[in-house]
């Protein structure tokens, strides 16, 4: 029998299907008051049943392999949301990643060089359902992107945290 934080630290994992350990730790420390400790123990717990699998720093789901970019959106997702994420999934069709918070829905898309002119275009009809948010490697992409009124882009600073901007 699992608990709840258990349950829903796989219910995440089975839509991201890996994450990095702190990610987890602040995901469930915010959606369910659990103390790093208690989620290493839960993790521990969770791989002795086989439901997921410890790798490093890495929680996955057997048989499935990292993708940085999702954990890359995840965190940006999380910064955006100070931690609190009703939803989480891997997107599609240029989003790395869908997550609701607070009552709204958001998209997250990396924009990778030379994609500035292409990456609005292939989201425009997204931007009317839900809050596009633009991962630029640099601040001077954007000087390259229209977008609409309702998208957000986010450059992460060297500390590792992610600066927001419009």
């Amino acid at each position: 029998m699992l608990t709840v934080p258990q349950a829903g630290i796989l219910e995440l994992l089975e839509e991201m299907e890996c994450l990095r350990r702190r990610q987890v730790e602040r995901y469930a420390a915010a959606r369910y008051g659990s103390r790093p400790e208690h989620v290493a123990h839960m993790l521990r717990q969770l791989a002795m049943l086989g439901k997921v699998r410890l790798d490093g720093e890495l929680v996955l789901l057997p048989g499935r392999k990292p993708d940085f970019s999702v954990m890359q959106a995840f965190d940006v997702a999380m910064a955006l949301a100070g931690g609190r994420i009703d939803f989480a999934a891997k997107g599609g069709k240029g989003l790395t990643l869908v997550f609701s918070a607070q009552g709204r829905t958001f998209g997250v898309a990396m924009v990778g060089a030379g994609m500035e002119y292409i990456m609005p275009e292939r989201l425009r009809a997204d931007t009317d359902a839900l809050t596009v948010i633009f991962v630029l490697r640099s601040a001077e992409q954007r000087k390259h992107i229209r977008a609409p009124e309702n998208c957000y882009f986010a450059v992460q600073k060297e500390n590792g945290e992610y600066r927001f901007f419009r």
